[in-house]
């Protein structure tokens, strides 16, 4: 069985649908996994438009019955107009609309529904006028809320390279004299440690 990937469809009024798009024009994509974009259905065929290409994608509504491998899917919110957003420009329609695409994304994880997620990128500013930013800071603090991690950090991978974040979305002052403690760092220490073996490394080199 190919792992089912949930993919948020990022901020419709920036570039998540046209990444979307394309990656969904690549033919080895059906070897790896079955894709499942988790939003709006319009903004995602808006993508293909984009660039230029027929669309690709079946619409579902549930994930109950059997999707077939080789098929690229939109597990469709239906939950905003084309009309409500610009490309380039900050909506809190648009902030809204993300931000429901990575909570259903979330629960439908949870629920074992798909094997993982993807992100497209969002608009801070565009995801606090949609309701969210009183409550999560980004992705990485919505993760953990939703899924109710007590330890969690931001992990960067390029090749060999793996980078953890003490701090994230705070400002250099707030993070020198309120977040950088020594416990916190031992923290992310052990994580990075824990998560590294985890993924195959048995004695992960960590600098500080």
């Amino acid at each position: 069985m190919l792992p089912r990937i949930g993919i948020t469809m990022g901020d419709p009024a920036g570039i998540g649908s046209e990444i979307t798009a394309k990656m969904l024009t690549y033919d080895n994509i059906s070897n790896l996994c079955i894709p499942i974009v988790v939003g709006d259905a319009e903004v995602i065929r808006q993508g293909f438009e984009v660039i230029k290409a027929d669309p690709n994608f079946e619409v579902v509504h549930d994930l109950e019955g059997r999707l077939e491998p080789g098929k690229n899917y939109v597990y469709d919110l239906d939950n905003i107009s084309l009309s409500e957003y610009s490309f380039g420009q900050i909506s809190g329609e648009a902030g809204r609309a993300a931000g429901e695409s990575i909570e259903t994304a979330i629960k439908l994880a949870m629920d074992k529904k798909i094997d993982a997620i993807v992100t497209n990128p969002i608009h801070k500013e565009s995801f606090n006028l949609g309701g969210y930013g009183e409550r999560f800071a980004g992705h990485t603090e919505m993760l953990a809320a939703l899924t109710g991690a007590k330890s969690y950090c931001m992990m960067l991978v390029s090749g060999n390279l793996r980078v953890c974040h003490v701090t994230t979305h705070v400002s250099l002052l707030d993070a020198l004299t309120k977040y950088i403690t020594t416990e916190r760092i031992l923290g992310v220490i052990r994580l990075a440690d824990g998560v590294c073996k985890q993924l195959g490394i048995k004695e992960p080199l960590i600098g500080v």
